[in-house]
């Protein structure tokens, strides 16, 4: 019998000791390719707040140039010479360095270029709207010495280019704006399209606010719209939020967001090759699925052995309660501290630790094709974690019967004594 017992303290802390070498590989381990995910989660979202933004400054620029002279007055020109076109749009092609780097619009954006014009939004939380005015005298004779008199087929579409200086925005800074016309020309039977900038003075002007009819508004608030795509709070930061993304800054901050994305994914997919190959614990390189698979196997049987010992010792307590009581395995669970800590160790933690390790620390990890994939599929991880689970619930009942057992014996040898006062 005390071979026995000292044999319960031994398994005891193997087991101890073996569960909390899982749980360290558990928790310093994480399936691979986890932090890439969420990079390309964080450039998605940089993306969709960007396009968000343009359009917002598109259809901001649309309603302004709705109600300015510039589309106006090329009509009132191309009506003096006999045209009878009605509508003309206005595109803004750049808004100097206010401009949102708009990667779709333009391919050769950088991530650096998006973030660091997102950042300094944050830190202006301000984002005017620029207007470029030409006086209609001044229009008519550019018009004039462009078509020489005669009107084209069509004047497709206005597109006005705003800039300002390369050193910074500075809002007292003098902007400059240029006028692009697109028109169309007929040539035989062939209709031609062409692009010519009008040699014309033009003013900048910033609208600080504008209340007369529609729209109606002070700024862009591109700043609002980056808060509200989740990218950070422009009144609690000055920088976006973007702790994924910045980790691979080194790498990808002088690509495109498109090429960012596919060297992500690039390096994802080797970082996944190489989960298939090995892991490092300890300095060691193993391989990841039979490793975990091992370790969980052995705290099985020693759960097997440990329950095993325990019928043994239930079979033969009668007349050795008082040795059982007195050991460190059962005497320390007289006490009701002690018995929920043995009753923890001996059945929740090895289940719960076996659960996390194989069902989500390491799902389903695929192992290169090895003919001994089957060991660490999903239905042979799935028999160990119910079998650690179901031997250790059986040791915890045999745990709590033979104490049972201690303790009707401990009453039957310390019966209480009669009251004389209840005679």
């Amino acid at each position: 019998m005390e071979k026995t017992l000292d044999t319960l303290v031994l398994l005891h802390r193997l087991i101890m000791a073996v569960t909390l070498a899982i749980f360290i590989v558990a928790v310093s381990t994480h399936p691979a390719g986890l932090e890439y995910e969420g990079a390309k989660a964080e450039l998605q979202t940089l993306e969709d707040a960007i396009q968000a933004a343009a359009d917002q400054e598109k259809q901001a620029y649309k309603d302004v140039y709705e109600h300015s002279d510039l589309e106006t007055s090329t009509l009132a020109w191309l009506k003096a010479h006999g045209s009878t076109q009605t509508k003309i749009g206005v595109e803004v092609g750049s808004s100097g360095d206010f401009s949102v780097p708009d990667a779709n619009a333009q391919p050769t954006i950088t991530l650096d270029q998006q973030v660091k014009w997102a950042d300094h939004v944050f830190r202006q939380a301000y984002d005017p709207i620029f207007v470029c005015f030409a006086d209609q005298k001044d229009l008519f004779h550019a018009l004039d010495e462009t078509f020489r008199g005669s009107a084209p087929s069509e004047i497709a579409s206005i597109t006005v280019y705003v800039r300002g200086p390369l050193g910074g925005l500075d809002h007292s800074s003098q902007f400059q704006c240029g006028i692009e016309l697109h028109y169309k020309l007929q040539m035989g039977n062939m209709t031609v399209e062409r692009s010519v900038a009008l040699n014309t003075p033009t003013t900048t002007a910033i609208i600080s606010r504008s209340e007369s009819g529609s729209p109606s508004f002070e700024d862009l608030d591109i700043a609002g719209t980056l808060k509200a795509s989740g990218l950070g709070d422009y009144e609690d930061s000055e920088s976006l939020v973007l702790p994924a993304l910045r980790h691979f800054w080194t790498d990808i901050s002088s690509r495109s967001p498109a090429d960012a994305e596919a060297y992500l994914s690039s390096r994802r997919l080797n970082e996944e090759e190489k989960a298939k190959e090995r892991i490092e614990i300890l300095g060691e390189s193993l391989s990841p699925g039979l490793t975990i698979m091992m370790a969980a196997v052995v705290t099985l049987s020693l759960t097997v052995y440990l329950l095993i010992h325990l019928l043994q010792i239930r079979a033969s307590m009668n007349g050795n309660e008082q040795m059982l009581s007195s050991s460190p395995f059962f005497g320390v669970m007289r006490a009701s501290l002690g018995r929920t800590v043995m009753y923890l160790s001996v059945s929740f933690l090895p289940s719960v630790v076996c659960l996390i390790t194989l069902v989500f620390a390491f799902p389903g990890i695929p192992q290169g094709g090895s003919k001994i994939d089957w060991i660490t599929g999903l239905a042979a991880r799935s028999i160990v974690e119910a079998a650690v689970a179901g031997f250790s619930i059986g040791c915890l009942y045999q745990m709590h019967r033979i104490l049972e057992g201690i303790q009707t014996a401990a009453t039957a040898s310390n019966p209480p004594e009669d009251d004389p006062a209840s005679g």
